[in-house]
């Protein structure tokens, strides 16, 4: 009976020293010195402070919103008066707020809210075609360090890094375009922005996007036009967009030697033989069996019409540069895809003229009562609608719904 009646006054007379005081208020912990190294996806906070007696644990609560909610919580080393803590993983350029929660075992309490910044953003996906993409990212800090590479990666499952495929596209901070290539057909890829110093290799948020479908084995653009139509990307007969590709007598679907008058099929016909003999339609426009990109590629693609050409012309944004060493016109929709368009020349004859200063390109309509068809023609500074001689050799730059 004694024995429990001694337990029980050691126990008063422990409650009766604990006074109100002594739960602790967070404005009573003094910050000496707050030190917060801010790396590429991490942040490290280390505390030096003054209380009347140690701090049994601090905590940090770390969230995306400014009410604290949801936030993640993260339990501080403590060692003397320091305390010390580390997060990893954070999303790119995004502000989090964070506070501490202070213990000296008798009542807990949080600190002012603070925020910061992380430094590494991943752009969207554009001009996506069906093996190619355009991405880049921004690098907003060097996180204390030297940036001697930064760039995109990419793979076809999540959180790609610099081992899977990626580009390289120089250093420091700022931002940067990089170009996605030797991509497959119709499949899904995640791509993320990098940077690189001597700490290590921070990555961008993550994103997501699809290739296209070839069309019948052949790429396209899609250029944001108000017809949805869809633009190859090359030239019939080319293997790459620089590429000059097959000249085409208008109404024919081979290539030949010579390009004359009188090997011409189609030069001197008249409106009616021609669509007496099944060269043309109806409307004027070349029937499917003498559609050099019909006959050629197949599927849906067809040679365009005159007013496609001016939807091209009035809707698009037309730049004169040199890709790849070739010369021609980067052709942007309204939505930023492109296409290029090979300032390829004309064959008259056995000869090509104009090559790297003119493009001429087939279109499917005759000019009625006349030896002339549809064609886009540009230079240097110039492009529109024109009519040539039937029997020329040009390009045929292929469409599709």
């Amino acid at each position: 009976m004694k024995k429990t009646l001694l337990i029980l006054s050691m126990i008063v007379l422990f409650f009766a020293g604990c006074k109100k005081d002594d739960v602790i208020e967070a404005s009573k912990v003094e910050i000496i010195e707050e030190t917060i190294e801010r790396g590429w996806d991490y942040i490290k906070i280390n505390v030096e402070y003054d209380y009347p007696v140690g701090l049994e644990a601090v905590t940090l609560y770390l969230s995306e919103k400014e009410d604290m909610s949801g936030a993640e919580t993260y339990k501080c080393d403590i060692e003397g008066k320091t305390f010390s803590v580390e997060v990893y993983d954070l999303k790119d350029v995004t502000k989090y707020y964070y506070q501490f929660e202070y213990d000296n075992g008798y009542g807990k309490e949080r600190s002012e809210k603070e925020n910061f910044m992380t430094i590494v953003v991943t752009k969207d996906v554009t001009n996506i075609t069906t093996n190619s993409a355009v991405c880049g990212g921004n690098v907003t800090d060097d996180g204390n360090g030297t940036v001697t590479v930064r760039g995109v990666c990419w793979n076809t499952s999540q959180n790609p890094t610099i081992n899977n495929s990626h580009t390289t596209d120089g250093n420091g901070t700022g931002s940067y375009t990089s170009n996605l290539s030797n991509l497959t057909p119709n499949t899904t890829y995640y791509v993320r922005a990098y940077a690189t110093n001597e700490k290590g290799t921070s990555y961008g948020e993550e994103r997501i996007f699809k290739t296209e479908s070839l069309i019948n084995g052949h790429d396209w653009v899609d250029l944001g036009l108000p017809s949805g139509l869809k633009w190859a990307t090359c030239n019939v007969g080319a293997s790459s967009p620089e590429d000059y590709g097959d000249y085409f007598a208008w109404g024919e679907t081979e290539t030949k030697s010579e390009y004359t008058e009188s090997n011409s099929l189609t030069y001197r016909l008249s409106d009616s033989e021609l669509q007496s003999q099944g060269i043309i339609d109806g409307n004027g426009n070349l029937t499917p069996s003498h559609d050099a990109a019909t006959a050629n590629w197949g599927g849906s693609w067809r040679m365009s019409t005159e007013d496609e050409i001016q939807e091209l012309l009035d809707e698009c944004t037309w730049t004169w540069t040199t890709q790849n060493g070739v010369k021609g016109y980067k052709v942007t929709g309204p939505n930023g895809n492109h296409i290029f368009l090979p300032a390829a020349g004309y064959r008259s004859r056995s000869s090509l003229y104009s090559a790297g200063e003119r493009g001429i390109f087939w279109s499917s309509p005759l000019e009625s009562g006349s030896y002339d068809a549809c064609c886009l023609t540009f230079g240097s500074g110039y492009q529109g609608v024109g009519w040539g001689d039937r029997y020329f050799g040009h390009s045929v730059r292929p469409v599709a719904e």
